[in-house]
């Protein structure tokens, strides 16, 4: 295959020299006929790659010059014409690849951003899908949101904190949402509060939190006080936990005084123990949550009150456990 041609073959090489931030090795293939425009067939262009590979691997070639190698990584690409703002075939520029990237330490989006890019006003969203660990997530959201601080309006970057907020719930990543309510705060002038009055009831950032069992998140949301423990629209975020048999979080949320009813300004709504019982779960995960929360006796003694209160339909959790043939949970009930 001639030469030219190899440099366009896909996996492309100067892709690869532009994921492993290597200066020299992209000026040797930029000079020797590799493509810098997007190329048929292809969602990406090579400056969309930056770091985007596996840490380890960045710290093997470059040390602790991670940071360097991207510098010169994005002045050799700009010195052959490559624009720091081109489009991949999305709409997308390097920036929102780079903060996504699962992979691309803190320093490449550091030295990045020192080149002063157009900043999307989405752009706090793709770094929400940055899951590292938490720390390293954390960072790159604080540099994110600095960033869009400085070159958003404020309507434009408070809509996007609740949006950051709302998916760092999900995954659980609670230093990354902590940064988020930090620079919330800062701009709204409020000591802890989002400016956002509607936030709980637009997205129930306490039962997503409950139903993915993430404690952590839970607690820095009622710390923040965007949410309360006995949301009533949907029934409370322990029932939600006790419906999808997280137990660490369902302890959690009873420690701190949520309601045992399911919906506390309607007792006849039912209670934690019909969402334990509940038909739409197995067997087994029943009597796992079951056993959990009985375990623990301040729990079992204010479960006990209401163990023979009735469902809107009629039932008390007895009644669903023997339906559903039960014999532990009938037992552990009586």
């Amino acid at each position: 295959m001639p030469l030219a041609e190899c440099l366009q073959y896909s996996e492309f090489p100067l892709d690869v020299a532009v994921c492993m931030l290597l200066p020299e090795i992209v000026e040797l293939l930029v000079t020797n006929g590799a493509e810098l425009r997007l190329r048929e067939d292809e969602v990406r262009m090579a400056i969309h790659f930056m770091g985007d590979t596996v840490e380890p691997f960045l710290w093997l070639y470059h040390g602790n010059g991670v940071g360097e190698a991207a510098k010169a990584t994005v002045l050799a690409l700009l010195r052959h014409g490559m624009e720091l703002d081109a489009e991949s075939e999305d709409g997308r520029t390097a920036l929102p690849y780079i903060a996504a990237a699962p992979s691309s330490t803190v320093s490449v989006l550091e030295s990045f951003l020192a080149f002063g890019p157009s900043c999307p006003e989405d752009l706090p969203q793709p770094a929400t899908n940055s899951l590292q660990n938490d720390q390293v997530n954390s960072r790159k959201m604080a540099l994110v949101l600095e960033y869009c601080a400085n070159n958003l309006g404020q309507d434009v970057f408070m809509d996007q904190c609740l949006t950051a907020v709302e998916a760092l719930v999900r995954h659980g990543c609670v230093e990354a949402a902590r940064e988020v309510f930090r620079y919330g705060a800062t701009w709204s002038d409020q000591s802890l509060l989002l400016p956002l009055p509607a936030l709980t009831d637009k997205s129930e950032l306490l039962h997503i939190a409950a139903s993915f069992n993430h404690v952590g998140m839970m607690e820095l949301l009622l710390e923040h006080g965007s949410a309360t423990l006995d949301l009533d629209a949907t029934g409370t975020p322990a029932a939600t936990a006790a419906d999808r048999g997280c137990r660490e979080a369902l302890d959690y949320l009873l420690r701190r005084g949520a309601s045992v009813f399911t919906y506390p300004s309607k007792p006849e709504g039912g209670t934690i123990l019909h969402e334990i019982i509940s038909e739409d779960k197995s067997l087994h995960e029943s009597e796992r949550t079951l056993e959990y929360v009985f375990g623990i006796e301040q729990h079992k003694v204010r479960l006990s009150q209401v163990i023979n209160n009735y469902d809107g339909r009629g039932f008390a959790a007895l009644h669903i456990a023997i339906v559903w043939g039960s014999l532990v949970n009938v037992d552990r009930l009586l």
